[in-house]
């Protein structure tokens, strides 16, 4: 099987090179010692990784998924030390296995161990004991970031799932994929009782997706698609989704602010082959306009971006949002047949007429809307008009577009959310409760 990354692995005459620390702080961060592949590179089968000697975790992942190849075999292997790299400079078990101490304190460590290059991912071959080879190389602690287990185990497992793994934009079945962190303001500290030097957990991470078009877009045959979710305190309070829905953390963004969070230069072709917009003078040929950079909440696959003539998003800040999904009655009292409804709010000072706009949920169900709502007054979807409309009592999602297909809003919910209301009380999203 290939060691290391290929950057001519779509063919077709395409090359993505791995990305490049361009920011100083980065450059200075970035691990070199002369067991690795110019002193930089730690090659594995399929990928190659580039590591991080502050943070002790890699800066990026970088890997070959030929989906042609796929095979099934259940999850196994154990981890260990990548060699090359050197045991200093990798994050060990015991930051993930052991209670971790806060404020004086042992608690549960919720930290999972987040491959960068998923094992399922990473499972392809000519046949299963090749395939199974190459996913089994993924267990090393080079390849491992923590992740916390509400976003390893929910938005982060969607979208390798769902989303990676079954893409079907490209022409050949062949994808190349560049994964790492993101650090910023949300990084968290993470101390265990029996080691002095603490690690750190990133503040969210980021993916990469490259792919070989069918047919050219403004003259080029690569296709891409960026993403990145964080770890932001919501994710740690609550699985499958944050308590609080106004705080989307599943986001497709542009390459541009991808470069700005985390250092990297992933170089002019893949920049522009992203379809979503970072400058202004590109956004006036987009109708509606959007405000650079662009970021698009993603409830489910049919929700990405792959065009720059596609319907735009447009979502904007709450408070700038011309009608919101204010609240819901998701778990009325027994019987809850046909009690359910959703309350949105116009915030404008004109009226909204809501003739075609879609309520619709990550699993499809839907509702049609029609009428018309008042200047700062609300509007109720109940009875016939909630559609096919179910609000899970387990969690769920709910995205607004407007007849044109344009986001409005989006919102979450989750179990431990609502255990904390009474049956019959309202859920309000922008206040979380």
């Amino acid at each position: 099987m290939p060691l290391g990354y290929s950057e001519t692995f779509l063919d077709n005459g395409l090359r993505v090179p791995i990305p490049t620390p361009q920011h100083p702080d980065l450059v200075a961060q970035m691990l070199q010692r002369k067991e690795l592949d110019q002193d930089i590179y730690s090659h594995h089968p399929n990928f190659t990784l580039m590591m991080n000697k502050q943070h002790r975790q890699l800066i990026v992942a970088a890997h070959n998924i030929d989906q042609n190849e796929y095979q099934k075999a259940k999850r196994s292997g154990s981890w260990s030390i990548d060699r090359a790299v050197g045991e200093d400079h990798q994050v060990p078990a015991v930051y993930y296995d052991e209670d971790i101490e806060s404020y004086g304190q042992l608690i549960p460590n919720d930290y999972d161990k987040g491959h960068m290059v998923p094992f399922a991912n990473a499972r392809y071959g000519p046949d299963i004991s090749t395939a199974l080879a190459a996913a089994r190389a993924t267990y090393i602690w080079s390849n491992c970031s923590p992740q916390h287990c509400n976003l390893n185990q929910s938005e982060w497992a969607y979208l390798e799932r769902y989303i990676v793994r079954p893409l079907k934009l490209d022409s050949n079945g062949k994808l190349c994929v560049f994964t790492g962190p993101i650090w910023g303001a949300l990084d968290r500290t993470i101390y265990v009782s029996s080691r002095e030097d603490p690690a750190r957990a990133p503040a969210g991470f980021f993916k990469v997706v490259c792919f070989h078009l069918g047919k050219p877009v403004r003259g080029s045959h690569l296709g891409v698609l960026t993403f990145a979710i964080f770890q932001d305190k919501e994710v740690l309070r609550t699985k499958a989704g944050g308590a609080v829905v106004k705080t989307d953390r599943k986001y497709q963004v542009t390459i541009a602010q991808l470069q700005k969070w985390t250092g990297l230069s992933f170089g002019k072709e893949i920049a522009d082959a992203n379809p979503m917009i970072f400058k202004a003078s590109t956004a006036k040929r987009v109708n509606p306009p959007v405000r650079p950079p662009e970021v698009v909440p993603i409830g489910n696959s049919s929700d990405v971006m792959t065009r720059l003539e596609s319907d735009r998003s447009g979502l904007q800040p709450l408070a700038n949002r011309e009608v919101s999904i204010f609240s819901a009655m998701i778990r009325p009292r027994s019987p809850e047949t046909g009690k359910e409804w959703v309350l949105l709010l116009n915030r404008t000072e004109y009226e909204v007429d809501l003739t075609g706009w879609v309520l619709r949920s990550k699993s499809g169900r839907r509702a049609v809307l029609s009428g018309r709502v008042p200047p700062g007054r609300t509007h109720v979807i109940e009875g016939e008009g909630m559609g096919t409309l179910q609000l899970g009592n387990y969690g769920g999602d709910l995205m607004l577009r407007r007849a044109d297909n344009v986001v409005v809003d989006y919102v979450t919910w989750t179990r431990e959310a609502l255990t904390q209301l009474s049956p019959g009380i309202s859920y309000e999203f922008e206040l979380g409760r």
